[in-house]
């Protein structure tokens, strides 16, 4: 293992693949650096420029240059006694026809074998029982009007080809002369057959029944915390470390995890076994990228080495802005919305626009567990508009990304944090609102002994209760 002193994060893609990056390697090393810290490396949708929309994480991109590529650049790395970090995304992959697990979630829906290893809502209301995509420009039926459809004939069945869209069809519950070429009321009931579900663009906001990296329908969340997706996400890079050619990972978005503690838990593990080889546990690097509010600290227990870029990023940027320019700011803002300019209002404001907006799905699926936690009181359960308009303005007043409860439920910390939010939500609610109406266990006061910490209105925000 080479001591971490300084890296250098390389962005892939394309066109600066990895033989590229290889041929900076005596460049970086001139300047001290320790360490190459690249993007992902998991093979991504075609054209990537990031990488963090990955079809495959079990195999290096073919378009970075492969395997052989990553071990030429990691050969070169040791040669100036440097090392190589390795940015790794458990949260999502693209919900794209060549990510294989996707594909098959397309075309067997909640029977495919990988309907588990995403995070979808099949029993979503207004969904049918089916994957419902936003993809669509328009109305499906006018795009059939317009011939916009086309089916064309695959190795593994036929696919629908419809406004850049590219899906599986299983085979029409009806016969048809030339499924190649349906009428179009015959095509309209054949694509209403199918395990998932069309709908235009604009309806993000409700119907989406899968969890999306935050508004983007092209990403789809992992299960991760399952032990079968777990091992397929991470085969790659545990290989690598055991092999000698990565010492560490970044693991990217790890709020987005349902139990980071416990990921972070079951990857240190991992890591320690994969690197046995070259020393004690602990050994191989893990850094998380987490961002942190002022005051805030990573969470006692996690079993990692930190965090990566943001605290460095403000504190250089403070650095940068030339303080004396704040006033010309300021006016300038007034001026464009009308508004005070006060960061604390505008805060609160976005908090309430996002909720209404682009996390409307994911601040639906939280009431929804909301309700279920208050189903046993008697005011409560008939008071879902109620309970919404709380939790909406507790999100909006909440102080940081998000809490830790587990079956002990909240660390003392977090409690604090719960009752911030919950003393500046009642202050800014009319009078009348302010009296508490109903009062549920909660894990932020004592959880009983076994009870889950899902009875917490601060757990309430994850996607499954």
């Amino acid at each position: 293992m080479r001591p971490l002193r300084a890296t250098a994060r390389l962005q892939l893609h394309e066109g600066f693949d990895l033989s590229a990056a290889a041929a900076q390697v005596p460049y970086y090393a001139r300047l001290g650096v320790s360490h190459l810290y690249l993007s992902p490396v998991a093979a991504a949708v075609p054209g990537s420029t990031h990488g963090y929309d990955g079809i495959d994480p079990g195999r290096v991109d073919p378009r970075l240059g492969g395997e052989a590529a990553l071990r030429a650049l990691a050969a070169a790395a040791h040669a100036e006694g440097m090392g190589l970090l390795l940015d790794i995304v458990p949260n999502h992959l693209a919900a794209h026809p060549d990510n294989p697990w996707w594909w098959d979630v397309l075309r067997h829906g909640r029977r495919s074998a990988y309907a588990r290893w995403f995070d979808i809502d099949w029993d979503a209301r207004g969904c049918d029982g089916r994957l419902c995509l936003p993809v669509l420009e328009r109305p499906l039926a006018a795009l059939l009007d317009a011939g916009q459809a086309r089916v064309h004939a695959a190795p593994s069945g036929h696919e629908l080809h419809l406004a850049g869209q590219r899906l599986p069809l299983a085979p029409p519950p009806f016969p048809l002369e030339d499924p190649a070429q349906p009428p179009a009321d015959a095509l309209h009931r054949w694509i209403q057959a199918q395990p998932w579900r069309l709908v235009e663009w604009r309806d993000a906001g409700d119907l989406p029944n899968y969890r999306r990296f935050f508004d983007i329908s092209g990403l789809v969340a992992l299960r991760v915390e399952r032990p079968e997706v777990f091992a397929a996400v991470h085969a790659l890079p545990l290989r690598l470390v055991a092999e000698g050619l990565v010492d560490g990972v970044r693991i990217d978005h790890v709020d987005g995890l349902a139990d980071p503690a416990g990921y972070l838990r079951r990857l240190r593990r991992a890591l320690d076994a994969a690197g046995r080889d070259r020393g004690p546990p602990g050994t191989v690097a893990l850094y998380v990228e987490k961002i942190l509010a002022p005051g805030e600290d990573l969470p006692a227990g996690w079993p990692c080495d930190g965090t990566t870029g943001y605290d460095f990023m403000d504190q250089a940027g403070g650095l940068l802005h030339a303080a004396a320019g704040e006033p010309a700011l300021h006016a300038l803002w007034r001026g464009a919305s009308g508004r005070s300019g006060d960061f604390a209002a505008e805060e609160h404001q976005a908090r309430r626009e996002l909720l209404q907006g682009s996390l409307r799905p994911e601040f639906s699926r939280a009431c929804a567990a909301l309700a279920a936690v208050a189903a046993g009181d008697p005011v409560a359960r008939h008071a879902p508009e109620d309970l919404r308009a709380a939790l909406a303005v507790l999100a909006a007043h909440f102080p940081v990304y998000r809490l830790y409860p587990d079956a002990r439920g909240l660390e003392p910390a977090d409690r604090r944090r719960l009752g911030q939010a919950l003393r500046r939500a009642r202050a800014g609610l009319p009078a009348p609102q302010r009296r508490p109406r109903w009062r549920a266990g909660c894990a932020a006061r004592a959880t009983p002994a076994g009870a889950s910490a899902r009875g917490c209105i601060a757990c309430a925000g994850a996607w499954r209760s």
